[in-house]
């Protein structure tokens, strides 16, 4: 009787389990690296969709490109640049992000943006994005220093170049897959269409993916093939070979974004120390203007509070401009409520910050032109810098 019963317990768990794992589709949803897929999309660190200007006071460094590389264009109508090799022997141009990224094991940073190359790749051309950074001088044979992500490797043939997910370490590339149809997996796109490419990376481990995280195409499960620095900024780049090439590879670049599935947000260790926290600065006076920080900084939020009907302006300049003509990289309006006075605030808390190349300053203005200023002395000014 005893046994009976062992044995009717045994099948009752048995369905249940087999009930449990067909519950849907009946499999899990899972990673490259085996885990369930059951955590919160990733926290986002960076986004530009490029929807009003190429942004250099808090986003990217100023385009490079030289030997006859086509720079970096803002497409017209916004939501696009485009940037290109040229048809010179080893010109170049490229993009790179002013904050790099430290891994956050053991979540993933996870990089993903929207691209399109031409149809026919030119021969004798090179394009790579993902993280890295390149020599001061790139070329076709030596693109990238450090960095993992996508390139485009084109021969003397048109039309017969090949993709691969790839690293770089100590300038050695290292091809972590073929994605040709010719000799690879045959994920590579070859319809001109804009497609979306995903590098999840950690340093130890990372995976390559298009249109569909799931859609994985590429992966390594250990550094070996680097980088061997594996803190990186974003880096987009368009490079000509050693033979000229008779026309330019255009790379148009729609979106791009970064995020942490470790949902970290900033990447800083506690300390009391005063080099390493986050300043208070604030007026003592109602005043019309407040430097926050004299020179390059990160820039965390501002609170600010006035008596009048205007504008908040806040500066990539180590001074207050003056009045008149003005440039700011953020413009918020402030109306006071029915008891005479009005608060706006802007905050990049928890993080990361904005980064300010120059300088950080505040201004209170009449008026409702972000393009014009008119001093206003009537706002107390608090803003958190580092």
């Amino acid at each position: 009787m005893k046994r009976l019963l062992t044995i009717a317990v045994l099948l009752i768990l048995s369905n249940v389990g087999h009930s449990q794992s067909n519950v849907g589709s009946g499999s899990a949803s899972t990673n490259a690296d085996g885990t369930s897929r059951v955590a919160a999309t990733p926290t986002s660190l960076f986004y530009d969709g490029f929807e009003t200007s190429f942004d250099t006071g808090a986003k990217w460094n100023s385009p490079t490109s030289a030997g006859g590389g086509v720079g970096e264009a803002f497409v017209s109508g916004g939501g696009a640049i485009t940037l290109g090799t040229g048809t010179t022997i080893n010109g170049y141009s490229y993009v790179q992000s002013q904050v790099t990224y430290q891994p956050v094991p053991p979540g993933f940073l996870v990089f993903e943006d929207a691209i399109k190359v031409d149809t026919t790749i030119p021969a004798n051309t090179e394009a790579f994005w993902g993280f890295g950074t390149s020599p001061a001088s790139p070329t076709a044979a030596v693109p990238i220093t450090e960095g993992c992500g996508f390139e485009i490797q084109s021969s003397g043939t048109a039309g017969t170049a090949k993709m691969f997910a790839v690293c770089f370490a100590g300038s050695t590339r290292n091809n972590i897959q073929d994605l040709s149809a010719a000799t690879g997996n045959s994920k590579q796109p070859t319809d001109g269409n804009t497609h979306v490419y995903f590098v999840y990376f950690r340093g130890d481990r990372y995976w390559f993916a298009i249109d569909s995280p799931t859609n994985i195409v590429a992966q390594q499960f250990n550094g070996a093939n680097g980088p061997n620095v594996n803190t990186q900024p974003l880096k987009i780049q368009a490079v000509a070979g050693t033979i000229a090439p008779v026309s330019s590879l255009t790379i148009t670049v729609a979106s791009v974004w970064v995020g942490d599935s470790g949902s970290n947000g900033v990447y800083s260790a506690a300390s009391g120390s005063q080099a390493s926290a986050i300043q208070t600065i604030q007026s003592t006076a109602t005043e019309s203007g407040h430097i926050l920080k004299g020179s390059a900084g990160n820039f965390y939020g501002v609170v600010v509070t006035s008596t009048v009907n205007g504008l908040v302006m806040i500066f990539n300049s180590a001074t207050v401009p003056g009045d008149g003509a003005v440039t700011p990289i953020y413009c918020l309006r402030l109306t006071p409520d029915s008891g005479g006075s009005g608060t706006v605030s802007i905050s990049f808390l928890p993080g990361p910050p904005a980064l300010f190349t120059t300088g950080i300053s505040v201004a209170m203005s009449t008026g409702t032109n972000c393009a014009s200023k008119t001093a206003s002395a009537t706002a107390w000014i608090t803003g958190l810098v580092k």
